[in-house]
């Protein structure tokens, strides 16, 4: 899409009273008069594609024009999936169910889809596994997601069409995590956010590795739902404080005490294999966002989001000193590899 057809998209579907309000609230943080806040966000959404979350989330107001220009904001980003993912290979992708039935190999875990068993099968797969996750197949930030242990007194009969029911027809086994890893929060499976591309030549590059903790007892680590994030160095370590949705910064995890920074990452290289061996293997999609899952001994794929999310990748307290973004990263090994 180019410019003025996503200028003339967001100009039609925008919610102007959620950009009234960004205004005001970086208004009331900066001192600054609101009008011209509000003036300031349109400067940078027809200037560099940046929506109002993007102007309140990277802090945009502190920023000067050049570094302005090296984030990757909602258009740019929108830019790339467009460059490089299949729009028909996105949507089946973009469904867990379709992902589980195809690229299964890399889930190694066991799972159903209570849309293709009959309840006695879903009896049976609870007597193997009494703890299991249960999710919708088509939604994303966690929603949905839910972890369910059954008892003698459980009605499977009638969970199996609540579950239905509720579209939370996607039933997988629980992933025990490395024990590395529940030390940072030990209520959810965290996860490590790898941004691949794949070359035109085949080979997949990463572009991007961030940690996802889970916080306040949550049983997913997703941002949007009270998760903290951080972003990992190439060699595994953690080397920046992680923050939340908010913007607290936390050097150490405030439900366990973990420290966030200097944290290694465990079976680092077989994370990062995994991702990009799963890449080669998704035919249509050069640019994806894998959730890897770290075990004792091994790692494999919780999720493939073929609309990897850019919110995540530029947090001010996770950039270097000139408080320059990821674009510059990002075009030079999309645009001329």
């Amino acid at each position: 899409m180019s410019k003025l057809g996503y200028m003339v998209k967001r100009i039609t579907t925008m919610d102007y009273s959620a950009m009234f309000k960004t205004a005001k609230e970086v208004s009331k943080e900066t001192g600054k008069n609101s009008f011209k806040i509000l003036i300031d966000i349109i400067k940078c959404g027809s200037k560099y594609m940046a929506g109002y979350v993007d102007y309140k989330v990277f802090k945009m107001y502190k920023l000067n024009d050049e570094q302005r220009k090296t984030y990757i904001t909602r258009g740019v980003n929108n830019r790339y999936v467009e460059f490089l993912n299949d729009k028909e290979v996105m949507k089946n992708t973009g469904n867990k169910l379709y992902f589980n039935k195809h690229h299964g190999s890399f889930l190694k875990r066991d799972w159903i889809c209570l849309t293709d068993v009959s309840v006695d099968e879903f009896i049976e797969f609870t007597k193997k596994h009494t703890t299991f996750i249960v999710k919708p197949i088509d939604e994303s930030c966690g929603h949905g997601v839910e972890k369910i242990t059954i008892n003698n007194d459980t009605d499977l009969n009638k969970l199996y069409e609540d579950l239905k029911n509720n579209n939370q027809i996607l039933v997988e086994e629980c992933i025990v995590q490395h024990s590395k890893m529940s030390s940072l929060n030990p209520s959810s499976v965290n996860t490590i956010r790898v941004v691949t591309l794949k070359k035109k030549s085949g080979d997949v590059v990463v572009l991007f590795v961030g940690l996802r903790m889970g916080n306040k007892g949550k049983s997913v680590d997703n941002f949007n739902n009270d998760g903290l994030f951080t972003v990992v160095s190439e060699d595994g370590i953690v080397r920046k404080p992680a923050v939340d949705k908010k913007g607290n910064v936390y050097t150490s995890h405030p439900a366990t005490g973990t420290e966030i920074v200097g944290f290694e990452i465990p079976n680092f290289d077989k994370a990062m294999d995994t991702a990009k061996e799963c890449a080669k293997e998704i035919e249509g999609l050069r640019y994806i966002g894998f959730d890897i899952v770290v075990t004792e001994n091994d790692a494999l794929v919780l999720e493939a989001n073929p609309f990897p999310g850019h919110d995540l990748y530029q947090s001010e307290v996770h950039l270097e000193e000139d408080k320059k973004g990821l674009r510059e990263k990002f075009d030079k090994e999309i645009y001329e590899g």
